[in-house]
């Protein structure tokens, strides 16, 4: 905790949000955490802490210290085509988001009593992704606005100092109070990247287990084809037998008992292959709800 930080009002009732300085495009929104951080660091370093030789404030995964000028960064997690149908996080960017004061506002008192939040890319001329918003409300919900009790008081960055920052988020602060208040309301129809993996693990866990029951009627299968193959060979030695005694006992004239031991074998066999024609039914079922999940 830095020495500024004495001054830090509890808890901040301020969130407020911004477009970054941050360069944009498809290798940036990929960035990991740490990348993401480093950034921020380096940033605040050159610019917001400027002249200063310690901001007393530690990176939360490498306890290094950083200039971060925000407590928190709204990023895309890279799993889709673009920012508009990309998962978004919240990424920590100093290790006490609650304690700790952000020189981000471009106003002392604000800072004392505020959260910042910077926002992978600028906004000026194009709509912020509402996917970015959910990701933002389902961390208000969970953490700023839970110590105010619901009464967290959300500016744009232009309300406090003169810039054009934070673009179209200017647009979205509506949205994000009532995602904040109403989350049912748009459960899914936004993800956040933690639920879009769970989605994911859970289909992969139902593929597994159909994968499995294919494998047990697979061999079910295989057992009814080696049954069905020895009523078959049963069957051709049964002829061969009734052939024999028909050269013996003279034609017209039939072994009663061998004739109704085919017939019986004849109806298992029929019973065994009806069987498996269902058992093969199932699996081109199971299947295609396989090839449907995969799509």
């Amino acid at each position: 905790m830095g020495q500024y930080d004495i001054e830090r009002i509890k808890p901040p009732s301020y969130l407020v949000v911004h477009h970054s300085v941050s360069p944009e495009g498809d290798v940036i929104r990929n960035w990991s955490d740490q990348q993401v951080s480093d950034w921020f660091n380096e940033i605040g370093r050159t610019r917001t802490y400027a002249g200063y030789s310690h901001s007393y404030h530690y990176d939360p995964r490498t306890g290094n210290e950083t200039f971060s000028a925000v407590q928190i960064a709204l990023w895309p997690n890279g799993d889709d085509l673009d920012i508009y149908t990309d998962s978004w996080r919240v990424i920590p960017l100093v290790d006490d988001w609650y304690g700790e004061i952000c020189w981000h506002a471009g106003n002392w008192e604000m800072n004392k009593r505020s959260v910042g939040c910077e926002t992978y890319g600028r906004y000026d001329d194009k709509p912020l992704p509402e996917n970015a918003v959910w990701a933002l409300a389902e961390w208000c919900r969970n953490n700023i606005d839970k110590e105010n009790n619901g009464a967290t008081i959300i500016m744009g960055h232009k309300q406090i100092y003169p810039t054009a920052c934070p673009g179209d988020w200017m647009n979205k602060i509506d949205l994000l109070i009532d995602m904040i208040n109403n989350p049912a309301t748009y459960q899914g129809k936004y993800f956040t990247f933690e639920e879009k993996k769970q989605m994911i693990d859970q289909l992969k866990a139902q593929i597994i287990n159909l994968q499995s029951l294919i494998s047990t009627q697979n061999t079910n299968i295989a057992t009814l084809n080696q049954k069905n193959q020895e009523l078959i060979n049963e069957n051709e030695q049964f002829k061969i037998k009734i052939q024999d005694l028909t050269g013996q006992i003279g034609y017209g004239q039939q072994n009663k008992d061998l004739l109704q031991s085919l017939e019986n074998y004849k109806n298992q066999l029929l019973i065994e292959q009806q069987r498996r024609e269902q058992l093969e039914v199932l699996v081109k079922e199971l299947q295609a709800r396989i090839d449907k999940i995969g799509a």
